[in-house]
């Protein structure tokens, strides 16, 4: 007996694996996302280096986590830092209607995702083709998410432990001359995207808790929650 094989591929810079011996090819089952992370190519994340890996141990599960990404009408009251810097997310919108590219304009004066207004940190590569400073996102399903903003990219894991746990891998990326070089303070970009996480964590502890309660009743998904709907559709039909 051997062992059994199984599908491995990389995609800008991230490794996948499948145990389906009939998957399609991984850049097939990308653009079949309706969150097109194939929009996400022309910044060359693979060209980018890692600089810090932080681990969260989350009392939730990694459908908790996973909705919470993909809504914004949280984000008025538990981001007030992040809609100050993303004046549509405050909207409750995740996506800037004006646009095309599913990107979403920083506010007036803003260059980056940072406690620090001038980190004078090189923008990543094609951020300087376009007019605003942007933010965009992407959940791959079913457990990674990619936000990038003009100086930063960060990767998320989920990694679910059981039906109330999940672990979540969260990678800070930079081209590799920003990382290489000490005299560029990464650590006000970092901990922003960090304070942000934590908000989040905190907020779905507290909706796991309120799902285990013998009188929590479900409801229905608004028209801004689209994407919520969509990923509880795709995960219904693959267990099904």
């Amino acid at each position: 007996m051997g062992l059994k094989p199984v599908n491995v591929d990389e995609w800008q810079g991230a490794i996948f694996v499948s145990l389906d011996p009939n998957a399609p090819p991984l850049t097939s089952w990308l653009t079949d996302h309706y969150s097109l992370p194939r929009e996400l190519e022309k910044f060359n994340l693979a060209t980018l280096k890692n600089a810090r890996t932080t681990i969260d141990e989350v009392k939730a599960n990694w459908k908790v986590l996973a909705e919470n990404y993909s809504e914004c009408l949280h984000c008025g009251v538990v981001h007030p830092e992040l809609v100050d810097l993303v004046p549509v997310y405050k909207t409750g919108k995740t996506t800037q209607e004006d646009r095309s590219d599913w990107g979403v304009s920083l506010s007036p004066g803003a260059t980056s995702l940072s406690f620090k207004k001038d980190e004078n940190l090189p923008l990543l590569p094609s951020m300087d083709d376009l007019d605003d400073y942007s933010v965009f996102g992407a959940y791959v399903y079913p457990n990674m998410l990619i936000d990038i903003s003009p100086t930063v990219a960060v990767f998320t894991r989920y990694v679910p432990r059981s039906a109330t746990h999940t672990t979540i891998y969260t990678y800070y990326l930079f081209p590799k001359e920003v990382v290489d070089n000490p005299e560029f303070d990464l650590e006000p970009t970092i901990s922003f995207s960090d304070l942000v996480n934590q908000q989040d964590i905190s907020v779905c502890v507290r909706v796991q808790r309120g799902v285990a309660s013998r009188s929590f009743s479900n409801a229905y998904h608004t028209n801004m929650e689209r994407d919520c709907k969509q990923l509880i559709r795709r995960y219904r039909a693959e267990i099904s």
